[in-house]
């Protein structure tokens, strides 16, 4: 049995209008798995907005995070064909450092909701899923790591 704790709210995406009837339509929540997330260490990761099905015609706005443990900004990188691209980099600080850093976190298995906000006034939420916990100090890889 795997338990998710998510922080902020649910996994699904916010109910949509469909404007010719008015009726509520569902979004299938997009989860993007990104392994382990270590808590004393600094890391990143980018994620272009067309893997997460926001047309690239949209003009983003903002993006936020449910928890503190990924600082989400909108950046732009140079795709394979010279192009700007739009992208999400999710960027986790090392919280061993600074007040209230964690001396012994423990392991958790964390669903953090991302919400991009659009120009159009709609929003676009989706799900990183990750284990936050640190290496082991047991561990010899963890001597090779450092």
């Amino acid at each position: 049995m795997v338990l998710i704790c998510l922080a902020g709210c649910d996994v699904g995406s916010l109910p949509a209008t469909d404007g010719s009837a008015g009726l509520a339509v569902r979004e299938q929540p997009v989860a993007i798995d990104a392994g382990v997330v270590l808590a004393d260490r600094a890391g990143y990761f980018c994620l272009p907005t067309e893997r997460l099905g926001i047309e690239a015609v949209e003009t983003l706005v903002s993006v936020t995070s449910s928890c503190e443990c990924i600082e989400p900004r909108l950046v732009k990188y140079v795709g394979s064909d010279g192009s700007p691209k739009p992208a999400i980099l999710l960027e986790y600080a090392d919280e061993s450092v600074g007040p209230g850093g964690a001396s012994d976190p423990q392991p958790m298995n964390l669903g953090v909701i991302i919400t991009v906000e659009l120009a159009s006034g709609k929003t676009h939420d989706f799900t990183v899923n990750l284990l936050h916990t640190v290496l082991a100090a047991a561990d010899p890889l963890s001597e090779v790591l450092q």
